[in-house]
């Protein structure tokens, strides 16, 4: 009854053990303020926190231990004083860890219980094991959470998670790690690389396969890509292939000397899809044994030497398709050796012509051929036209090569060798200064004309000549002088072959009834044979001339004029 007086009531069932008058100074000491020591010197997680200054007791509650823990409530009596009397109401901001995200919806209990306690005070704990432990509880995300990558990435999870989620790794920043992520690396899923099941680790005693992010290999392609090559380029991939696609090979480190079919040439230049399907990877090796592996033969196999086929490399280099190596030294092993001027020919005038037929005979002769390498040599008029019109040809216009090396030769088409020796079988022999006239003085190439248009000359050059006077070639200074005599002015009567002055073959005595005696015999033609108009023209009077002395002499002899 004496203790009722004293005591405002019975001790929680936690304090029951100071319970009696005479143990009231265990807690509340002698003077003011002992009570709140007294607490803190039992309640050894609650000094830590305030020492520590950290937690709801380290930033609010380092004194007046009473006003939010009273007792002598009874047996039953509930210690702390929860808003509304429920835990869920407390504002946890007050402890210096605000709960947002995730943490904002969490159950008390899954947090605070003395497994999750700071390694600093987990032994000055009353509450052990799974007890719900308000005080002491460490803010390190380990102390709740399993470290899912077992230390490999330090104890900063904020680095890379939020409290919003697990999952997406917001935080994380790849390019300040040893592999910093680029090309298509950038937008693959992380579990792509590290899931560690794809490592060959072994599950975890509870099944689970975890993530490996550190130490993961990367020093090479082949530890996450399966090598296409099946290693005949080795391991490292990065000598060819670039991270922004499989396909985009790094042609500035690729070094295709390595492989079975060094590039050299114009091969050097050629894009790599141009040999290599890259739909597929890069696909199947292309075939290179001949250059029909992969060019396609434009002489639709006509090309042959000494009657056997050949290969492209026969003919031509890598360095490009032209021009040939085929040489005129090596024309040589054909049916038609190249001589003379056919050696300087540039090999498309004679192979590059469409082959003579129809369309369809055409065809079947050349097929897909863009050269023609077989064309007809046995007459000059396959490839030449025939200036003559095939006049000295039995053949016509089909004149056989002999007909025309008959006059020509290889080395050109002029000079003829038609000299004037082998001029002596035509009608026409060739005497005196007609031996050193050029043909074409006589032979000219004849002129045509269309619908008024002017003349062209043609190349068909006109060998008969009918005329064979001198008339039919030259043009006689006389006029028509000597039309009236009986051979009718021919001049060969007083001119001959080697010059046309002075005229040998005129006798002044005999062909002129005027005989040149006495003084007049050493008088210059000139003298008395004037120049004067007549036909139209000034021509030299030969006929009819005054005769008499006085119409050439004055009185004193003098010649008038």
């Amino acid at each position: 009854m004496a203790g009722a007086q004293v005591s405002p009531g019975p001790l929680s069932r936690a304090h029951a053990k100071f319970e009696g008058n005479l143990e009231c100074a265990k807690c509340h000491g002698k003077s003011k303020g002992d009570m709140d020591r007294k607490c803190l010197a039992c309640h050894e997680e609650i000094a830590w926190e305030v020492s520590d200054a950290r937690g709801f007791h380290g930033r609010e509650g380092k004194s007046k231990c009473a006003g939010c823990h009273p007792d002598h409530g009874g047996v039953d009596f509930k210690m702390i004083a929860w808003p509304d009397k429920s835990p869920e109401k407390f504002d946890h901001k007050r402890t210096g860890f605000a709960l947002q995200g995730k943490h904002s919806g969490a159950a008390c209990e899954k947090c605070h219980v003395a497994s999750h306690a700071a390694a600093d005070v987990a032994g000055k704990l009353k509450h052990k094991g799974g007890e719900i432990a308000w005080v002491g509880m460490d803010n390190n995300c380990r102390a709740c959470h399993e470290d899912f990558h077992k230390g490999a990435l330090g104890g900063n999870c904020a680095g890379c998670h939020t409290e919003q989620g697990w999952r997406p790794v917001t935080n994380f920043d790849h390019a300040k790690t040893k592999y910093p992520l680029t090309g298509k690396h950038a937008t693959v899923v992380c579990a792509a690389c590290h899931e560690a099941a794809q490592l060959n680790l072994a599950a975890d005693a509870k099944g689970h396969v975890k993530r490996l992010y550190k130490p993961l290999p990367h020093d090479e392609c082949v530890t996450c890509h399966a090598d296409v090559h099946k290693g005949a380029f080795g391991a490292a991939c990065s000598r060819c292939h670039v991270t922004s696609g499989f396909k985009m090979v790094n042609t500035a480190t690729f070094d295709h000397d390595k492989t079975r079919y060094p590039l050299r040439g114009g091969h050097a230049t050629v894009a790599c899809a141009k040999c290599h399907d890259e739909k597929t990877a890069w696909g199947k090796k292309p075939a290179f044994a001949t250059c029909g592996g992969c060019h396609q033969d434009p002489h639709a196999g006509q090309a042959t030497l000494a009657g056997k086929a050949t290969d492209c490399a026969s003919c031509h280099t890598v360095n490009g398709y032209k021009p040939s190596t085929f040489t005129v030294d090596q024309h040589k092993s054909t049916k038609y050796a190249l001589q003379g001027a056919h050696a300087s020919v540039a090999c498309r005038d004679c192979h590059g012509r469409t082959p003579p037929g129809n369309a369809t005979q055409v065809a079947a002769l050349v097929g897909t051929a863009k050269i023609w390498f077989h064309p007809a040599h046995d007459r000059c008029v396959e490839c030449h036209f025939d200036p003559h019109g095939g006049r000295f040809s039995p053949g016509g216009e089909r004149a056989r090569s002999e007909d025309c090396l008959a006059c020509h030769t290889m080395k050109g088409f002029r000079p003829s060798t038609m000299d004037g020796v082998a001029h002596d079988s035509a009608r026409f022999k060739l005497a005196g200064a007609h031996r050193a006239t050029p043909c074409f003085a006589c032979h000219q190439e004849l002129a045509s004309s269309a619908n008024g248009a002017a003349p062209k000359k043609t190349r068909s050059l006109p060998f008969t000549i009918a005329g064979q006077a001198c008339r039919d070639c030259h043009q006689g200074p006389h006029g028509k002088q000597f039309d009236a005599r009986k051979d009718g002015g021919a001049c060969e009567s007083c001119h001959d072959l080697e010059q046309f002055k002075p005229a040998s073959r005129f006798d002044h005595s005999k062909m002129a009834g005027f005989k040149l005696e006495g003084a007049h015999a050493k008088v210059v033609c000139e003298k008395c044979h004037l120049a004067a108009m007549s036909y139209g023209k000034k021509i030299v009077m030969y006929r009819p001339l005054a005769s008499k002395c006085v119409d050439c002499h004055a009185n004193d002899g003098v010649l008038k004029g």
